[in-house]
This record gives C-alpha cells, sequence and structure tokens, in this order.
C-alpha cells in the first residue's frame, strides 16, 4: 500500500539461449580479475560442453553451462544458497 516501507528483495535471474543449435544458460555477475575470484571450469571438445563457475572469497557467485544444461536448476540454487565450493561438489555441479 501507498506509505509502506517495503524491503527490497535481490532476484535471481538466468539467461538462456537455445536456438540455431545453442543451448547456453548464465547466471550471476562475473567479477572483475581484481577481486578474490577462483575459476573452475571444464571443457569437452568433442562433446561439444563448456562449463564454468566463478567463485569469489569461497562463495559461488556465477556460472556458464554450454552445450549441456542438465545442471541448470542445481546452479540457480547455488547461486540462490551462495553454496561454497563444497556443496557445489556434493552437488554435482564440478562433475565432469
Amino acid at each position: 500500500m501507498a506509505g509502506e516501507n517495503k524491503t527490497y528483495e535481490n532476484k535471481i535471474f538466468g539467461t538462456v539461449l537455445n536456438s540455431f543449435g545453442i543451448k547456453l544458460f548464465s547466471i550471476g555477475e562475473i567479477p572483475g580479475a581484481s577481486d578474490n575470484v577462483e575459476k573452475i571450469t571444464h571443457l569437452d571438445i568433442e562433446k561439444r560442453i563448456y562449463k564454468a563457475l566463478y567463485f569469489k572469497n569461497g562463495i559461488i557467485c556465477s556460472g556458464i553451462l554450454l552445450g549441456n544444461c542438465m545442471l541448470t536448476c542445481n546452479l540457480i540454487a547455488a547461486i540462490s544458497n551462495s553454496w561454497n565450493v563444497n556443496e557445489c561438489e556434493k552437488n554435482g555441479l564440478l562433475e565432469n
């Protein structure tokens, strides 16, 4: 209602592209090079799969899935719940 105080809740949105034979999902904000960032990637050229996960201060902050987007729900949960590397591994995000 008008005049009430409202708290802004940050919404998390991902981007999906599924056309021209390309399956791509990305979420989060890729930090700058000067930030304390660890990048974990997996590339399988034969299967045409690429995955990049970015961790800032040990907490996942963004990710890219290209070619195989079956981990989209896990990646959304990871970003939404600020998973660390161990939680991402436990939930299958670091599997090749």
